[in-house]
Formats: structure tokens, sequence, C-alpha cells
């Protein structure tokens, strides 16, 4: 079962949720896939027993053959090449690797090389793996890691997807895979905007999601009131809490400071089983 934690922007709680659900659990698979800012590990301190390099195919133009015509650069709809006094220039950065502009090349003038844009962590934290996606300075496409880490997943196991934040294509990677969503959000105005656009992608995926409220105040909140309209569940909320800050602050876990958080995160899988169940059934 893939679990995968989303929010609307950075700062949610995102990672506070993903990794004290996966403590609590304490079997199965977490992922990292925020492999431009990883910070799962910070918490979760696996000790690390493999690395593994992603790699892409970056064109290279013989420029003795290549007569010019432009039709791989045309063909890039990525904006990697552009032919500048007849002559074609790759940004590495830009090109995702397919090989789309060596197959429509009629004169045989592109070879490829490999370029390292990032790597994986695997490790074990008590009786879990832990696979950490780090993606290189300089580099702008996460999603080839985030596909690589994702293909080393069975659905077999329980499986705890932390997601970079927003609805970019690395996000959508991610929501492919997904068996249940939880989207993490603040119950405030701009919280809920942002919410929003996680639960249309979602949609657009038909995938079952659930909300966790983070921070969360006696005061009534916008985003409560809009989830009870539109029959989206709540599947819990966590309070806003200075302990948590401190905490996190220190790399620590709430679950392994405070047995009400335990419960509340013990809690929260019961209720995400029970959801899946009843969207399967």
């Amino acid at each position: 079962m893939n679990i995968i934690f989303l929010s609307g922007k950075g700062g949610t709680g995102k990672t506070l949720v993903s990794t004290n659900l996966a403590a609590v659990v304490n079997q199965g698979t977490y992922y990292d896939c925020d492999v431009e800012e990883p910070n799962g590990h910070l918490f979760l301190k696996p000790t690390i027993e493999e690395r593994i390099d992603v790699i892409k195919q970056i064109p290279v133009f013989d420029l003795n053959r290549c007569v010019g015509c432009r039709e791989c650069v045309d063909f890039c709809r990525f904006n990697a090449l552009a032919m500048i006094h007849n002559r074609v220039w790759i940004q590495e950065s830009l090109c995702h690797g397919c090989g789309g502009c060596r197959l429509v090349c009629k004169h045989d003038a592109i070879s490829e090389k490999n370029h390292e844009i990032g790597h994986i962590d695997k490790g074990r934290y008590r009786n879990m793996t832990i696979l950490t996606g780090w993606m290189n300075v300089m580099e702008e496409a996460a999603t080839p890691i985030i596909e690589t880490m994702l293909a080393l997943s069975s659905k077999e196991s329980i499986n705890f997807i932390d997601c970079p934040p927003g609805a970019s294509c690395s996000v959508m990677a991610c929501v492919e895979q997904a068996d249940y969503a939880i989207i993490v959000a603040e119950p405030t105005l701009y919280g809920l905007e942002n919410m929003k656009m996680i639960i249309e992608l979602l949609e657009q995926y038909h995938k079952p999601m659930g909300i966790v409220l983070n921070q969360v105040s006696d005061s009534k909140d916008p985003v409560t009131a809009y989830l009870t309209e539109q029959s989206i569940p709540i599947l819990t909320k966590i309070p806003y809490d200075k302990n948590i800050a401190t905490w996190a602050s220190n790399g620590q876990l709430a679950v392994m400071n405070e047995s009400n958080y335990y419960d509340l995160f013990s809690e929260l899988f019961a209720r995400i089983q029970k959801e899946v169940f009843s969207w399967n059934g």
C-alpha cells in the first residue's frame, strides 16, 4: 500500500506527519521524495547501507556530421537545445534524457554520455527501510530520481512516500503511484487555498484522500468548514504545541517523546486503513 504525503506549500508539517506515522507503524519503507531538500533522515536517522547513483543520458553532438537542420532543436519539448550560429548547444540541466533528439537525427550526428543527476541513500531505521533521494546542485529535473526510487517499491508492503510540496511534475510522479493520499494543511485562509490546489490534482487522478490539519488552535478555521462542505474527511488534527517545534528543531520525533502523540498517530494509521478499505470496498 502506497501512502503519499502532500502539501500545497512547504512548512505545513508534511514531514512531521510522515516520519511520525512511519515510526509508529515501524514496518515497510519510507521514501523521501523531496529530493531538492530531503529532511526525513534528520528524524529517522537511518544507518546508510547502500548508495544508488541516478544517471540520465545526455546527447553529445558531432559537429563534423551536424548540418544544422534544427530537427533535434524543434523536437525537444524541454527547450534543452538551441541553435546558435549554426551550432547546436545544450543546456544539460534542462535535458530529460529521453533520447528523442538522437532518434530524429538523420545524419548520425548525436551520441550519448552518462550524466549523474543525483543519488539515493538506502538505509535502515529499526524495522524499516529508508530511501532518501538527493538531487545534485544545479540540476533541474527531480522526476527521474523520484521514479527510480519508486521503482524499488512493492505494494505488498506499506510504503510511506513523502512528496515534494506543491503540484509540480515531480509531485505527479508520486501521485500516480498512490493508493491513498494524505494532505497536510494549516487551518488558515492561506492554507485553505494551497490545500484546494492539491485536492484538485488528486481529483484529476481519482485518488482517495484525507486531510491532516496541523497547528490547530481552539479558534474556528475556514479549512474545517470547507472540508465539511465538500465531504472530504479530516483524519486527525494536530494541536498547536511548542513542544513539537522544540522536538523537531532537535531532530526528535513527537511519538518518541509523548505518549499522547504516539496514540494520535496510531489512531491516524487505523483511520487510514479504514478509509482505504472503504474506498476499495
